[in-house]
């Protein structure tokens, strides 16, 4: 691999970017998640406590899980020291990068499996007492949603493996 020369302005401006990034996904997050957390609160609020409250609170467990795990992962998140020496800073920027990669490539365990409980448990929960051919709707409804976090899943990787290719093209590891 060809490594590449970063010279201190695109440097700024990279780490800059870089941590707007992570703001701007803690928030857009922590959006998705108060809405998230509304509409599994809202069967709990309109129907009478039965077995499917169970999926729909394993789901509001699994918001607050995935919006915590990302606010905590924010306030470790590495910051690059722009004053510092040119090595040290890009050192730094190389942390942050893979910090951010680990932290994407995760995302199938702290950010979509706090959600499989819940969601089996709705789906089964329908087939269950409805019975017939809801069991086939149910099937096809937990297929479509492990299509959908499979999706999210190899987006995030995706993303990660851009990110661990770009910290690698800086220099060796050791420099972090």
């Amino acid at each position: 691999m060809e490594l590449v020369e970063v010279d201190a302005r695109v440097l700024a401006l990279r780490a800059q970017r870089l941590e707007r990034g992570l703001k701007r996904r803690v928030w857009r997050e922590g959006v998705v998640g108060l809405v998230g957390l509304v509409l599994f609160a809202l069967p709990l609020w309109m129907r009478p406590i039965g077995a499917q409250s169970i999926g729909w609170g394993l789901c509001m467990g699994g918001v607050l899980f995935a919006v915590g795990t990302l606010l905590r992962a924010s306030a470790r998140a590495p910051k690059v020291g722009l004053s510092a020496p040119h090595e040290r800073a890009l050192a730094q920027y190389q942390g942050a990068l893979r910090f951010q990669a680990k932290l994407l490539q995760d995302v199938p365990r702290w950010y979509l499996a706090p959600f499989v409980p819940g969601t089996l448990w709705i789906f089964v929960q329908v087939g269950w007492s409805a019975g017939g051919l809801a069991w086939v709707a149910c099937g096809v409804g937990i297929l479509l949603a492990a299509a959908v976090f499979a999706a999210i899943a190899w987006l995030n990787l995706k993303a990660a493996k851009a990110l661990a290719a770009e910290a690698d093209a800086i220099g060796p590891s050791e420099l972090a």
